[in-house]
């Protein structure tokens, strides 16, 4: 979308929180309104023209495809976490381990959590 509608429309929203007037309300909205249309309309024409049948092929509209829905073969990187020390100071470096470290860890939260709300509850009864 164009610069110059996105700016109209921060500085009407900004109008429109500090004056809370049915006048710059009523401007905000209308405006909100049109530039939403707007929005939608060009988004539409967008995608009409990658996934055009005529001048596209099978492979583009695949590609365009895989694009749009964030499909593709790198989209499978490993998770960002490549090292990993332990409440014993042990270092774990095997994302197995990394993933098997984490799984027993929140595993084990819904045990601490149940002792936790028993000690609360007897304290609070008694």
């Amino acid at each position: 979308m164009n610069q110059f509608l996105n700016d109209a429309f921060c500085k009407l929203y900004k109008k429109w929180l500090t004056k809370k007037d049915s006048a710059s309300d009523a401007k905000y909205k209308n405006y909100r309104k049109i530039y939403n249309k707007m929005l939608r309309a060009a988004e539409t024409v967008y995608y009409h023209k990658q996934f055009d049948n005529k001048t596209s092929t099978i492979k583009q509209l695949w590609n365009n495809f895989n694009t749009v829905y964030s499909f593709s073969k790198h989209s499978k990187k490993q998770s960002g976490i490549s090292k990993l020390i332990s409440n014993k100071n042990t270092l774990i470096t095997d994302p197995k381990d990394i993933s098997n470290y984490f799984n027993n860890y929140f595993c084990s939260i819904g045990d601490v959590a149940g002792v936790l709300l028993f000690y609360c509850i007897v304290r609070h009864v008694s």
